[in-house]
């Protein structure tokens, strides 16, 4: 996880803009490891900030609403955690 982390910003945001529209193909292993990088990034401020940056940006783009809405909620899954 810390070599995925170590990405940085454009590596999350790349993982993000990977991720297909709802009915077209499986997000299952991007989905993983989006919430392993916001999992992983909760626990330090530095990387949280890293997270929620790219998070912003990716809500930017024109990305499918429920795309949107699944970054949304991913840094309030872990923060309940």
């Amino acid at each position: 996880m810390t070599e995925l982390v170590s990405t940085g910003e454009e590596g999350l945001l790349d993982l993000i803009g990977r991720l297909n529209p709802p009915g077209s193909k499986s997000n299952e292993t991007l989905d993983f490891a989006i919430s392993g990088w916001v999992h992983f990034a909760a626990n330090s401020k530095e990387q949280r900030k890293i997270a929620s940056a790219a998070i912003g940006k990716a809500l930017g783009r024109p990305l499918h609403n429920e795309v949107k809405a699944t970054l949304i909620l991913e840094p309030a899954h872990h923060s309940r955690r």
